[in-house]
């Protein structure tokens, strides 16, 4: 639940976030009975934060958040309680540049699958927390040409990683900047370019092998006309060399690039098809955590229709971490597919069906 109050010189939201999650499947962790380990997590979150006007082109921002967990079956991690802080101040130099700085708290705990694996798994794996310090800078030319720069430094207190041996906790730091251009090329298309830089290091983690960048390029241009969506998107990978480990893997630099198509012949109804790594590049994947990178091969291919039978107000604040996203930032929003009511399943060679979205719920029907 949320309540947001506003004045002329405030704007201030609180509310309770509780989530929960039980694991039948999870096999005991102690033992070798086999039997379900009945685990259960729940998360309850007293937040509150105020956008303050303090002269009509300075705003700070302030707010805290206090996170309560707790879990029971057979595992023995202990979630102790957190409080998050953050706060930024913005200027609005002219109406066409604004510069600010900030600093912010995360905390993420563990999943059930990481506490509760029977291969990986570790009973007494704690929350991950720390905070990233970030300083931007916005520029409008127009209506139509946005410039964005930001550099942000990450200290991760006590992260979580993956080893031979299964999930622990580590320690590490993150830091990097990028950059983005955003234009709008006459009434039907859109396009942007951008440049992330990312110096990062986790104990523990796999990343000094290649499978994160030092550098990033990203594009994407999109045609939006009437009923008719299309994109081109994609990005080039540059490798951080280590002396341990000189020969990048699958390579020290790359291309991927990915398309996508839909036409909507009524506002319900959206047939769509895409493409990813459309010159079928072998490439890794960094993911969540540190866990060690996957080979990526072939052309992954999905066409379906969607139908929309809801459509929720959702006003929920996801926050997400940090390490890979945070470097290329913005930059990163050029992956994204040009409409918003379908999820790319990149998994799949081929695959058609339908998607039936209510609010941020997709349950999926393949044939």
């Amino acid at each position: 639940d949320q309540v947001t109050y506003i004045t002329n010189r405030h704007n201030v939201v609180f509310g309770v976030d509780y989530a929960h999650g039980k694991d039948n499947a999870a096999k005991a962790l102690v033992g070798t009975s086999g039997k379900p380990a009945n685990f259960k997590m729940k998360n309850t979150s007293y937040y509150v934060q105020d956008d303050w006007k303090i002269i009509p082109h300075v705003t700070l921002s302030g707010g805290l958040r206090y996170d309560r967990p707790s879990n029971s079956g057979q595992t023995g991690a202990t979630l102790e309680s957190h409080t998050s802080k953050s706060y930024k101040l913005s200027w609005d130099i002219t109406d066409k540049d604004i510069i600010y700085a900030g600093r912010s708290d995360f905390f993420i705990l563990p999943s059930m699958y990481q506490l509760t694996n029977r291969q990986y798994g570790n009973a007494s794996l704690k929350p991950a927390y720390g905070r990233t310090s970030t300083i931007g800078y916005s520029k409008s030319f127009d209506d139509y040409n946005i410039f964005t720069f930001n550099w942000f430094e990450t200290k991760t207190e006590r992260g979580i990683g993956l080893t031979a041996a299964g999930y622990v906790n580590t320690k590490g730091m993150s830091r990097g900047w990028n950059a983005q251009f955003m234009t709008q090329l006459g009434e039907h298309w859109n396009a942007n370019i951008g440049w992330g830089h990312l110096y990062q290091y986790e104990d523990e983690d796999t990343y000094s092998y290649g499978y994160s960048p030092k550098d990033l390029a990203t594009f994407a241009v999109y045609y939006d006309y009437a009923k008719v969506k299309a994109g081109l998107d994609g990005y080039y990978f540059f490798r951080r060399v280590n002396p341990n480990y000189p020969n990048g893997w699958p390579a020290d630099d790359y291309a991927i690039f990915n398309m996508s198509a839909s036409y909507a012949p009524t506002k319900n109804i959206n047939i769509y098809a895409k493409v990813n790594n459309l010159f079928d590049k072998m490439y890794s994947v960094p993911t969540l955590f540190m866990q060690p990178a996957v080979p990526v091969t072939g052309i992954p291919c999905r066409a379906a229709a969607s139908y929309l039978v809801c459509r929720l107000p959702s006003n929920l604040n996801f926050s997400s971490l940090i390490f890979f996203i945070l470097s290329c930032g913005a930059a990163m929003a050029a992956l994204q597919q040009p409409q918003k009511l379908i999820k790319n399943s990149s998994g799949m060679r081929s695959a058609f069906g339908a998607v039936f979205t209510c609010n941020s719920l997709d349950h999926t029907i393949t044939i």
